[in-house]
Formats: C-alpha cells, structure tokens, sequence
C-alpha cells in the first residue's frame, strides 16, 4: 500500500502539461509572509488560487535558511480540507537539504474531489534566540497541480519570506505596595498595586464616616461597604423587645414553669393558679380556750392549723386543773 502511495504522489510530479488555448486563468501557488521574533516561531502559510479550474493535487517546495528550525511532520493541512472534509485531502511532507526546503503535497488516494481556493498548509519555522532582526527570503519553486483525470495543469508561484522583528519589551511590574507611602508620586496602593487614581466625583479618600456616601464606613482613610455581621450583645439593652441576651446571643426567654402544687415550685414559691410565685407570709393562727359552766368542766378547742409546739404547750397548762376538777368529784361522790 505503501508503494502504491509512493507511485500515485510521483504520477502527480511528472504528468504532462496541459495547456490548452481556453484557459487563460493559471492556478497559483502563493506564499505568505511570516512574522516571528528571536527564540519565537514563524508561520508560512501556503494557499492555492486555482482560477478556473478543478485542483484535486498539488505539490510545492519551500527553501528556507538553514538556521531557522524545522522537524519532518511538524507542517499541518487546512482542517476545513482535511480528512472527513468535502475535499477529503491529506499533507504529505518532508525535510530536503541541500538546499534546506520542504516539499508539500495535498493529495488524496481516495477522493478526487476539487480543493476550493484558500489556505492549503502551515508550515512553523523556529527562530534561533540569537536571529538578528531582517527579512530573510522563503523560495516557493517545483510547483505542480494536477486534475482529476491526473493531467498538470499551468501553474505559478509566489515566493515569502520570515520577517524577524525585535521582541517586545517586557513590561516593567508595577511595584507591590501595603499603603500610599510605598508608591510612586502621583499613584496610590490598590490590592496591593501601585495604581493611578481615576478623578471621580466621590472622594476616595475619609478622615471620618460622614465623608463617606451612604451605605459606607470609613476604614484606613477609604470609604468601604461594612460587612454585616451577626447579632450579638452584651447585656438585655442589645436586643430587641421581648428578648434577652444569653451567651452573648439574643433569644426570646421561655416562660416560667407551669405548676400543679407546691412540690412543682422552686423553693420560696407556690402554686397559685398553675403559675409559680414568691410566697407571702401570713399571720399564725391563735389557741381558742372556751369555759363552759355547770360542773366546773370546760370546752376546749384547738386550732387545727397550730403547730406541735403550740398544741403540746396549752395542755401542759390545763393537765393541773383538770386533775384538781377530778379529785373534787370524787369527794363528792364519797359523801
């Protein structure tokens, strides 16, 4: 397949001529100029102008000066006729010496479909670091097109050349800064870039809030949109009303503990209709001593509510005279 590749490519480099009265439009070969500079790249482009008639085959070389750089398969086909394309071709190349030139071919085994007019290849040439500045000539010779029945057809060339131009001066960096001070005259420190300042209505520059516009803060003598922060507080006055400040965070208080009895309540408080409240204190109930008369007894009542000590107390008081009441009766009685 190899072979048969080679003998079809070479069928393009010596078929006949045809030259025939009714075609006074030739086909052209052209070059482009390319640009590049010291240690950078050069692209030479090659386009084809085939006038009126169907290009399905061309074949061109370019000689170069040896000192620029150039590696065999480094040149690369039009992708709107490559492979897959209407025009369905494919680049085949190759580094010749003597002199230094790459020959290009744009052929297809496989489709005889016309190339349109346009860009045919690119080939990348290096520029040694060390290229002086100038114009150095790309020779465009051996030219060939040929149709679809695989007849040459009238052909011209036109030569290029690399224009080497001086690299571009690097741009010096702007200084890095912190603050104004550490700028040049006339620039201030942005991001931490020295820039110059546009003139705008609104001063960029506060001693206070009041010169900055509504919605800003002075910070560092620059006027800045303040980031909201969450609410926090100090004491109860921080937050809003119904809220109080635990913990340094606004929360709404939980309401007090709902009772059944005293048991329910914290000590010092009571139930009272199913809320907890400090106790009041209330008067202590008094001992009521009732004399009755007939027979020298008594009626005694004692107050339910006293307390042990009370109870104890006022018996102790009336155990004489009841013992002396009994006694009495008992005299009696012996009579």
């Amino acid at each position: 397949m190899h072979a048969t590749r080679i003998a079809l490519l070479l069928a393009l480099v010596i078929a006949p001529t045809v030259v025939c009265a009714g075609e006074p439009i030739p086909v052209f070969i052209n070059c482009q100029d390319g640009v590049g500079i010291p240690g950078g790249t050069a692209n030479i482009e090659v386009a084809l102008v085939p006038g009126d008639a169907l290009v399905v085959g061309t074949q061109n070389d370019l000689g170069f000066d040896g000192a620029f750089g150039i590696t065999r398969g480094e040149c690369f086909i039009n992708p709107a006729i490559g492979p897959g394309t209407e025009a369905n071709k494919e680049l085949q190349q190759n580094i010749l010496t003597d002199p230094p030139r790459v020959r290009g071919i744009v052929v297809s085994l496989d489709s005889f479909g016309a190339i349109p007019e346009g860009l045919l290849y690119t080939c990348p040439f290096r520029v040694p670091a060390d290229m002086p500045e100038g114009n150095y000539p790309i020779t465009n010779d051996h030219a060939v097109a040929s149709n679809a029945e695989g007849m040459q057809l009238p052909v011209s060339a036109g030569n290029c050349q690399i224009v080497v131009a001086a690299a571009t001066p690097t741009a010096t960096p702007t200084p890095r800064c912190r603050e104004n001070e550490d700028c040049p005259d006339g620039q201030v420190c942005v991001d931490g870039e020295c820039v110059t300042p546009t003139p705008s209505p609104t001063p960029t520059g506060c001693s206070n809030n009041d010169d900055c516009p509504d919605g800003q803060v002075c910070v560092n003598n620059h006027c800045v949109t303040p980031t909201p922060t969450p609410t926090g507080c100090s004491n109860n006055d921080d937050c809003p009303d119904g809220q109080v400040c635990v913990n340094n965070h606004c929360v709404t208080p939980t309401p007090t503990p709902r009772c059944r009895t005293n048991n329910d309540c914290p000590d010092g408080q009571v139930c009272v209709d199913g809320m907890c409240e400090q106790a009041t204190p209330t008067a202590t109930p008094t001992t009521t001593v009732h004399h009755g008369g007939g027979g020298g007894g008594c009626n005694c009542e004692i107050d339910p509510n006293a307390g042990a000590w009370e109870t104890s107390h006022l018996l102790a008081m009336l155990l004489p005279a009841l013992v002396l009441i009994l006694r009495w009766r008992a005299g009696r009685a012996a009579r």
